[in-house]
């Protein structure tokens, strides 16, 4: 399965702490090989973390905002395993300080997107197993199931689908909506 990660902040740019997240793109992805994907997101909240600065979240309303980077992840899972495994990872690179075995926290969590149910019905049954007995809390857009609800992405290049069985992405808690949010 080609598997790809979708960014929309700070995991493309930022190293992390002690080059944890750096460490994580240069073994897990091919990030030269990422493309320019238009996705539902939005300045949703404040990171304290960042010394508040805003930060991006996934848009639950209203049509694709803004453009993210999908990269495809250098190995190709072969197994629910495998995928659980880049969840993992991604999840690792987000909380340093998160167990092994851990793809969410009251903060946020991860989300996978199958580009078509039919060809993947092994591996959506697969991944919401493994969602349920991780007790991850979801986070919207992400369902209790672990399934991300967004559109498929598009390539901002020529608007056609992102090249991708499985797309895998963290879904950050928004904040409220307050009137000096930037646009």
């Amino acid at each position: 399965m080609r598997v790809g990660i979708l960014i929309i902040g700070s995991l493309l740019w930022d190293n992390g702490q002690n080059g944890q997240r750096d460490a994580w793109r240069r073994s897990r992805l091919r990030v030269g090989e990422k493309v320019q994907v238009k996705v539902p997101i939005r300045y949703g909240r404040l990171s304290s973390s960042r010394c508040n600065t805003f930060t991006m979240t996934f848009e639950t309303k209203g049509d694709p905002l803004g453009q993210g980077a999908l990269v495809p992840c250098a190995m190709h899972p072969q197994n629910v395993a495998g995928l659980v495994a880049e969840a993992e990872a991604l999840w690792k690179a987000e909380q340093p300080s998160a167990a092994s075995s851990c793809i969410g926290a009251p903060w946020g969590c991860v989300g996978a997107l199958f580009c078509s149910e039919s060809t993947a019905a092994t591996w959506l049954k697969g991944w919401t197993c493994h969602f349920h007995h991780a007790k991850t809390t979801p986070i919207s857009p992400v369902n209790c199931d672990g399934m991300l609800r967004i559109p498929w992405p598009a390539r901002i290049t020529d608007g056609r689908p992102a090249d991708m069985d499985v797309i895998l992405a963290t879904a950050t808690k928004a904040a409220v909506l307050a009137p000096r949010w930037p646009r």
